[in-house]
């Protein structure tokens, strides 16, 4: 999640221009016009743009929070094009895309596809970055959202990896060294994760043969180490097994496979692991939870326990009533 939104971050630097001046502004032609209230820039007979963003399911969906929602409805208006009886028009005239912040990029994604749906005559740059959210940035997030596992990691680094094969090759030179320098899921550990709990058995096979090499030829008991930097990410791939240089690559078994059973690897049976996420969204959100919480209460019980109750509350009652819903 977070290479996904250095690649966007990265882009709006290069085409925009400009530089910081503040937690939300910017000297960037573009970035310094996000700054704006929606319903005073109405929706107009914008020209759709093609893109990757597809619907998810409805499990999904109740999943997401006002801003990803957002980013969901207002990618696949711009794919659809404008139409004067499609119900999101109206909904997306006048919701809130999110605070504009250099920390929070869906904002600011939201915020620049919203910009886009108000052109008359959008500038190329804007064009080209409406482009690659939709084509790059959204598509990934949702596919990283929907696969949320650190066994599904290697699978979401390739799938950034086939966006990128599409994209332009002046975008494809932007975007290329950050997926290298972020390329943590790439990592042969995080490759052979992914392959043991494959539903293809060569793939499976592969990855056990592998895995036996490396426990048959590191005996070592000095503390292993986790080094991305020997990684040449192959961005011609055609599958994440194949996203690097096995022949010039070191590496060993990884930690959360070291009670596979030696009979599970000569029946190469699928393995399907613990549910570990694969990005720390979820430890972001909760950084605002703990520090209030410590602002409230003192001791580590009393803490843990004011937060899994907030948690609690926020499952049973997701949606609290305000004063427009007693208003006839």
């Amino acid at each position: 999640m977070h290479a996904n939104e250095l690649s966007l971050r990265k882009l709006i630097e290069v085409v925009d221009g400009g530089k910081s001046t503040g937690p939300k502004t910017s000297t960037g032609q573009i970035s310094g016009m996000l700054e704006f209230e929606p319903q005073q820039k109405p929706i107009i007979e914008f020209s759709p743009v093609s893109g990757c963003v597809v619907e998810v399911d409805d499990s999904m969906i109740n999943d997401l929070s006002t801003d990803q929602l957002y980013l969901l409805q207002i990618c696949l208006l711009i794919q659809r094009g404008y139409n004067a009886t499609d119900n999101h028009i109206a909904y997306l005239q006048t919701a809130q895309p999110g605070a504009i912040s250099h920390a929070r990029w869906l904002t600011k994604a939201n915020r620049l596809l919203r910009l886009y749906a108000c052109q008359e005559c959008p500038s190329s740059n804007l064009l080209r970055i409406v482009k690659f959210i939709l084509n790059f940035y959204a598509p990934s997030w949702f596919h990283i959202k929907s696969h949320p596992t650190c066994q599904d990691g290697a699978k979401n680094f390739f799938f950034m990896i086939s966006l990128y094969q599409k994209l332009d090759k002046s975008d494809q030179t932007i975007v290329a060294p950050v997926l290298q320098n972020n390329n943590y899921f790439c990592h042969p550990e995080n490759i052979f994760l992914a392959a043991v709990g494959d539903e293809d058995e060569n793939i499976r096979n592969f990855a056990y043969d592998k895995i036996l090499k490396a426990q048959n030829t590191n005996r070592s008991e000095s503390i292993r180490r986790f080094d991305k930097n020997c990684i040449i990410v192959n961005f011609n791939s055609e599958s994440y097994i194949n996203m690097v240089d096995w022949e010039n690559v070191e590496f060993v078994s990884p930690p959360l496979l070291q009670n596979v059973t030696s009979k599970t690897v000569a029946s190469c049976a699928q393995v399907i692991l613990p549910h570990y996420p694969c990005h720390s969204q979820d430890v972001e959100r909760n950084i605002k939870d703990v520090s209030a919480v410590c602002g409230k209460v003192y001791g580590h019980d009393s803490r843990h326990g004011v937060i899994v109750q907030m948690k609690k509350s926020r499952f049973d009652f997701p949606n609290l009533e305000t004063k427009a819903d007693f208003l006839d």
